[in-house]
Formats: C-alpha cells, structure tokens, sequence
C-alpha cells in the first residue's frame, strides 16, 4: 500500500519524469480545476479534470493499473488534506481511458468545509493550489554533482478558477519568471464573481549543468512563490458579518433609543427649570 501511495504522489509529479514520444507536440496534461464556493454553507466544491495524452497517459495507465481505484482515490484525498482541515470525497474519481487516441481523463470532486475554524482570517483567507504545479521547488536535490535532467518537451497547463457570489471584482496580478531553463507565466482573468488564473510552465532544455543548478533553484524557487494565491472568499461587509447583523442591528436600536430618552429626559429637565 505504501509503495502504491508513492507511485500516485509520483502521478503528481509526472511531468518531470514522463516519456515524450515522437512527433508530440503541445501539452500532455491539462488541468482544470473549479473552485465554487456555497457562503450559506461555507462550504467550497472543487471540481478537477484532468486530462493525459501520448506518454503521460501510457504512465496514468501504469501507476493506476498498478495502485488501484481505492488507494489511488484515498492517496488524492491524502493529499488535499495536507491543504485543508476539511475535505472529503463528494463522488467516485471517473476515469475514461480511449486507448485508441492514446488519452485518459479523470473527473474528480471534493467538497471542503470552512465552517467552525477558530481563526476567522484562516476562514476567510482560502488557498487556492494548481495541482500539477505545486512542490517542484521541494522536489529539486540539494544538491547535484551531474548535469540535472529536464525533459526538454515538456509543455504543461493548469487552468484554475474560483466562483463566489461574494468576491465582486477581484484583482490578482498576472507573473511570470524566466530563466534559461524554463518559462513560466500566470495570466489572471476576472470578471465579478469569477477568477480564473491559467498557468503554464515550459522547459526549455535537456539538463542544468552542475555549476548553474543553483540558479536554477532560485528561477524554480520564485516559480513556487508564484503558483498559489491567497483568495478572500467573504469579501464584502454582508457576506463576512451576516451571522452577526441581527446583533448588529438590535445593538444599533438599543443605542438610538437610549439616545433617543437621554435627549427627552435633558429637555424635559430644561422646561422644569425655565429653560436655564
């Protein structure tokens, strides 16, 4: 079971060890993930699909044939538990397999609570991953004494976004790093109610040489940093205190009338004396 849960973390990290066959082209795995947050509920859905082509679906096959529907389902789960305190399964991972096309896609959907936290910044402050991104600078070696592989045809994408009534227009700024072994970029699109950030990660060589691999830590390191952002889900005054405005609004009366009766008792004291 350990080996299969370490084969389906591996899954993860296909895109650094896949085999790029002949004459392909173009990404071979492309995400996209729906965060769609309910605040009656205050409860996010995350809806993932993702889909392989050529090697990196010859790969898929392997590790799932390998691990299994169960350890495969509660190794994805595992891991969003290293994001979020709450998360479950809402459904069965679907897998459709074309050998014919060479391609795999997987459905995947999890619902995560953010209801009961202690720490209302945490509530309102929700992280938002790109799976197929996430952990490269963790997985580099400290250190190398040979060039350091890279597979030169890789071209990946990860397209996520995020859907509240609360968010209104949300300004998150597009990145991008640069180096001579990769090129990374984030554009971001909004609209209210609605982000959406597409990544997109390419390798531009075969190998890092030993005496440059600590630069190219650093350009995977700045990539790292860009790859997650932080989304206030509740932004706006009603959605983050609506539990609380009933108490709001009788503590707001409490204070007008107790105005209100301190300015009736200062006049009626003043008719008492003359108005002196």
């Amino acid at each position: 079971m350990r080996a299969h849960r370490l084969s389906i973390i591996l899954l993860l990290a296909m895109p650094w060890i896949a085999p790029v066959r002949a004459g392909e082209t173009g990404p071979t795995t492309v995400a996209r993930q729906n965060y769609s947050y309910d605040p009656r509920t205050q409860t996010v859905t995350l809806d993932l699909k993702t889909a392989y082509s050529g090697g990196d679906a010859d790969l898929f096959r392997q590790i799932y044939a390998k691990a299994g529907a169960d350890a495969y389902t509660k190794a994805k789960l595992d891991y969003y538990r290293t994001m979020y305190d709450a998360v479950a399964a809402a459904a069965p991972p679907v897998v459709t397999d074309d050998p014919g096309r060479n391609t795999v896609e997987t459905a995947e959907r999890y619902t995560i609570g953010l209801g009961g936290l202690e720490d209302d910044e945490q509530l309102h402050r929700f992280a938002i991953y790109p799976d197929l991104l996430r952990g490269f600078f963790s997985r580099l070696p400290a250190q190398v004494h040979h060039p350091y592989p890279l597979n030169a045809a890789f071209d990946q994408r990860d397209i996520v976004t995020v859907d509240a009534p609360t968010l209104g227009l949300y300004e998150i700024r597009s990145g991008a790093v640069s180096s001579a072994y990769f090129g990374f970029t984030r554009q971001v699109r909004a609209r209210p109610g609605h982000i959406e950030m597409d990544y997109r990660l390419r390798f531009l060589a075969d190998s890092v040489p030993v005496g440059d691999f600590e630069r190219y830590r650093g350009d995977i390191e700045r990539m790292d940093h860009n790859i997650y952002a932080w989304i206030d889900l509740d932004r706006d005054f009603y959605h983050r205190y609506y539990q609380d405005i009933p108490a709001i609004l009788r503590s707001g009366g409490a204070a007008i009338l107790i105005a209100a009766l301190g300015g009736a008792i200062w006049l009626l004291r003043r008719r008492r004396t003359g108005g002196t």
